[in-house]
């Protein structure tokens, strides 16, 4: 059974999708240069200061969707793997913009993050991550960027040789929500999920990120009224849970309560 809100995507963000990868195959006509010069791009990010973080930056991400609207982030991982829900904002036109260009960001002066390029090094661990949002699904696929461009610009390219977060697809979440039943209780209470299929690997390190996750960060976003991580390869979770009253904020863990200022 798929929750209300998740069979009516808007129409304009669904185009929104389509125009892009249509857009961008038409500037690597005119230099298909760009493909390795994008790839590279792609690899500094995540092999750079982002390389060991996505956890903290898909969880930041999570926290921006709730300004406004406070609630719940929940993090999921398995062998196979993570997932990031929130039950904030879903998506809208600069959201997805955010994703689908590098240094384009729907951010302002009070959100946590700044360029959003978190997002992309993404790549570090997964080539084809999924958006599902009830405004809006789409994933991005290394292997059919591979393909589609081969044919696009009568070159080959192996997925190797293209990035994996340029183009996207959109999704029937309801057919993904089927085969899934972690995405599916998850859409059950919110309204965006990343999902991202990990690389071999991958799951230790992210593992380990759970592990290490700071509690401060509730402090700077008490927006964020219960954050879980859940980690199924270690097993372990763990819940951050922030009340703000005044400028005083009661931080719950497993340790107890505290209270800061």
């Amino acid at each position: 059974m798929v929750a209300r809100g998740w069979t009516d995507p808007d129409p304009a963000l669904v185009g929104l999708v389509d125009e892009f990868r249509d857009r961008c195959v038409r500037v690597y006509r005119e230099d298909p240069n760009r493909v390795a010069e994008d790839a590279g791009k792609e690899r500094g990010i995540a092999e750079g200061g982002y390389g060991r973080k996505q956890i903290q930056e898909l969880v930041q991400n999570a926290a921006d969707a709730l300004q406004g609207a406070p609630g719940r982030i929940q993090v999921e991982l398995t062998e196979e793997s993570l997932y990031v829900a929130n039950e904030g904002r879903p998506f809208v036109d600069t959201g997805v913009k955010a994703l689908l260009y590098t240094h384009l960001s729907n951010k302002t002066g009070n959100e946590i993050g700044r360029f959003g390029l978190g997002f992309k090094s993404i790549s570090g661990i997964s080539d084809n991550p999924q958006i599902f949002s009830r405004s809006v699904s789409f994933e991005f696929s290394r292997s059919q960027s591979a393909e589609f461009l081969s044919a696009e610009l009568d070159r080959h390219y192996r997925p190797s040789d293209v990035p994996a977060l340029r183009l996207a697809w959109t999704l029937d979440p309801t057919v993904e929500f089927r085969s899934d039943p972690i995405l599916a209780e998850l859409s059950s209470w919110a309204t965006t999920v990343v999902k991202v299929p990990l690389k071999e690997g991958a799951a230790a390190q992210l593992s380990e990120e759970i592990k290490d996750f700071d509690e401060s960060f509730n402090l700077f976003a008490p927006h964020v009224r219960v954050l879980d991580l859940v980690d199924r390869v270690g097993d372990v979770s763990r819940r951050f849970a922030a009340a703000k009253k005044g400028n005083r904020v009661t931080l719950t863990t497993q340790d107890g309560e505290r209270e800061w200022l």
